[in-house]
């Protein structure tokens, strides 16, 4: 395939603009990955939240939407020099969510509400960039209007917060304001700590539009050398899946992909030491064919 197929190729796998994938052309080769350690990690985190089951995740807390559920809100996830991007028809929205809060209670113990870590970058025309400061990972949520100015995007993210937080007898402590960290944030450490399948997961989140319309989420493996399990029920089978992750233009480099034997088996994708499990159907699933409502029906016409 020659590098005009592949950019074709990756553009329609993943959704992304020409004018938004050229950005990553490298003397003419496609680089989706990056190799910076702390944006791999905080990238890791997004697909961790982005694909865990409604409400399960420990800092899934805020009410409304679930971390799964602002993916409806996506349009695109593209990865750029020194961040990820994602486009989407409401950023403040969307980022009014991840921004962390933390609650106490009275005898010392919290919990967590949004990303702990994760504070605001900058506010620029039609961008929201945060920045995760213990990975230093950024990511830029970009509003899908053109007419979308600075100033707006300020009032929009201000109003967000303000809808979603403003009730009197809520306790929780707006850290996303803080310019440090806070020791409460300090100890999730664990969630982005270097690990085998760090990697892997980044990788995976970059390349989220494959399966994000299929109810995808994350479940507990089976194998003892897998971290996670990716479950999904429609589109593209297991096998498919497996076959794009390492040989197709959106391929992750030196990725492998174990085919399920039957259907009690499952896939398994390998980056170097990192395995994650993949349950995908065994084969498309068979069109519904519905009964006619046509009154004459077949038994019913002449012969």
């Amino acid at each position: 395939m020659n590098d005009k197929a592949e950019f074709s190729e990756c553009r329609e796998l993943l959704g992304i603009p020409a004018r938004v994938l050229g950005r990553r052309e490298n003397n003419g080769r496609l680089a989706l990955d990056t190799d910076q350690p702390g944006q791999q990690a905080f990238q890791a985190i997004l697909w961790d939240c982005f694909f865990s089951r409604d409400l399960e995740h420990p800092w899934d807390r805020n009410g409304g939407r679930s971390f799964r559920d602002l993916i409806l809100y996506f349009s695109y996830v593209a990865p750029q020099s020194e961040r990820l991007l994602i486009a989407t028809n409401t950023a403040g929205r969307v980022a009014s969510y991840l921004l962390p809060y933390t609650r106490t209670f009275p005898d010392g113990s919290y919990e967590h509400y949004g990303i702990p870590g994760l504070r605001v970058e900058q506010v620029c025309k039609r961008t929201l960039v945060l920045r995760h400061l213990p990975t230093g990972g950024l990511l830029a949520l970009q509003d899908n209007s053109f007419s979308m100015t600075a100033r707006t995007m300020r009032y929009l993210l201000n109003d967000e917060v303000g809808v979603s937080r403003g009730d009197e007898t809520d306790t929780r402590r707006p850290v996303w304001r803080q310019k440090g960290l806070t020791t409460e944030e300090e100890a999730a450490e664990d969630h982005w700590a270097p690990s085998p399948c760090t990697a892997l997961r980044s990788a995976l989140m970059v390349r989220c539009y494959l399966w994000w319309h299929s109810h995808a989420v994350l479940v507990p493996p089976r194998r003892s050398n897998a971290t996670r399990c990716l479950r999904w029920s429609s589109t593209r089978t297991c096998a498919e899946i497996g076959e794009l992750l390492t040989t197709s233009a959106v391929r992750i480099e030196r990725a492998a992909y174990s085919q399920r034997r039957d259907e009690y088996d499952l896939g398994v994708l390998r980056l170097d030491s990192g395995a994650i499990e993949l349950d995908g159907p065994l084969q498309q699933p068979v069109p519904i064919r519905h009964k006619s409502r046509n009154p004459r029906s077949a038994a019913g016409r002449p012969r």
